[in-house]
């Protein structure tokens, strides 16, 4: 449903200047912003001067749209064919209002149809749509030049707004460039500590090599005299120096394996470990562990290592000496927190081709905020060793960097005072 508001026909400049002043009027009445106003004002004129300079004239009309009203609909109808209208203007009017169609189907002429959404804020209804019309018919027609003056003055009002928009666009323009010579002095200095982290890495990584590789002669040297001195290859022991050597070897034994793992940690952080991936048989790596750890449990020891058997597995297509170097960090590591109970070694089949190697004990636990600590290089949680228990706080970081490296990870469900379980998950075949 409409609510017509003003219709006339437009034939000369006055006629012109009068669709300007109701434009204008409406507008106004309708609560648009003054810029919509002058801009809604200039759009209709320009329609007007058109129809006024083509043969045969026209006509505008402005109705109120929907009951209640919610947009306001401009029709310009031209009063004979070939009239098509400038293009600029065509385009303004495309840009200003919400709709707009050319239909030169029409008779007599062809005619525009525009509508342009009432302001969010303005609710009319029919009475005030009524006082609208009334108003139009008492305005006194304006006169060419008066209309002219006031859109000189819309027009000066418009230019100052733009300057005022191009003056707020250069204050931002020049914060932004501000911004960016921040934003870029900030990249730099990221790269530049981005370099310095990488050169110290490398160095650390260097240091790391090198001591180990200085230490190793000494301790290899140290491990092999312990051993004569063991098999009493120059003469019996007392119980006392036998004693004291089975320190040393423990020692060196000690010391040696940290070495291996600084070795091993500074090769996998610079991108040199080398995967060498064959075909495992898991129940043979099981009994392999089994020989390694159970000499290891100390006599009259209240902790029992099980080693399930694998079931029917398959081969793994991974690297053995890796693998086999995860499950015994994991390993040694439950014997060391456990003083009564069992360690278990299980392996089951995981989601997707993943073996999952548990590794179970009944130890101290582990707080869940301290669980991302365990992992990180000599991140040891002292307070929950028991008493006697030495950590070096590399062997989990270095399981679960070698666990990466053959495509799979490390995760650790734990329960202060009633036990921990790692589990160990390696892709059944190694994927370069």
């Amino acid at each position: 449903m409409g609510h017509p508001l003003s219709d006339f026909e437009v034939h000369d400049e006055r006629d012109v200047a009068r669709a300007r002043q109701h434009a204008r009027t409406i507008a106004a009445r309708l609560g648009y912003e003054p810029r919509d106003q002058a801009r809604l004002a200039s759009v209709v004129s320009g329609f007007a001067g058109g129809l006024s300079r083509h043969e045969g004239g026209g006509k505008i009309e402005f109705q109120l749209e929907g009951d209640p009203p919610h947009s306001l609909a401009i029709r310009v109808v031209a009063g004979s064919p070939g009239h098509r209208g400038e293009d600029h203007l065509l385009e303004a009017a495309r840009r200003m209002m919400d709709a707009f169609l050319a239909d030169e189907s029409t008779t007599p002429g062809t005619s525009f149809a525009m509508t342009k959404a009432l302001p969010g804020h303005v609710k009319l209804s029919a009475g005030d749509a009524s006082k609208l019309v009334e108003e139009l018919l008492g305005l006194d027609p304006a006169s060419t030049i008066e209309e002219a003056l006031r859109q000189d003055s819309e027009l000066l009002l418009l230019l100052e707004h733009l300057e005022a928009r191009e003056q707020e666009l250069a204050r931002i323009s020049h914060n932004l460039e501000d911004t960016n010579r921040g934003v870029q002095a900030l990249y730099n200095e990221l790269d530049q500590q981005a370099d310095s982290l990488h050169q110290a890495g490398e160095t650390r990584n260097r240091f790391l090599a090198n001591v180990s590789h200085e230490l190793r002669t000494p301790l290899s040297s140290i491990l092999g005299l312990a051993r004569l001195l063991l098999d009493r290859s120059d003469g019996d022991l007392s119980p006392e120096q036998e004693r004291q050597v089975n320190f040393i070897l423990r020692s060196a034994q000690d010391l040696a394996g940290l070495v291996n793992d600084l070795l091993d940690l500074a090769r996998i952080e610079a991108g040199r470990e080398v995967i060498h991936p064959s075909e495992v048989d898991i129940r043979e790596l099981f009994g392999t562990l089994r020989g390694i750890l159970e000499p290891l449990i100390p006599e009259g020891s209240e902790v029992t290592l099980v080693i399930d058997d694998p079931h029917d597995l398959p081969p793994l297509f991974t690297d053995e000496a890796k693998l086999s170097r995860i499950l015994r960090n994991l390993l040694s590591n439950a014997l060391k927190f456990t003083e009564r109970g069992e360690v278990r070694l299980q392996a089951r089949r995981g989601e997707g081709d993943l073996i999952v190697f548990r590794v179970s004990d009944t130890g101290v636990g582990i707080d869940e905020e301290k669980i991302p600590r365990i992992f990180e290089e000599f991140g040891r949680v002292d307070s929950l060793l028991p008493p006697g228990a030495k950590g070096t706080g590399l062997g989990l970081p270095l399981a679960r960097k070698l666990a990466r490296l053959l495509g799979g990870d490390i995760d650790v469900e734990s329960e202060p005072g009633v036990g921990s379980t790692f589990s160990a998950k390696i892709p059944a075949r190694f994927r370069e």
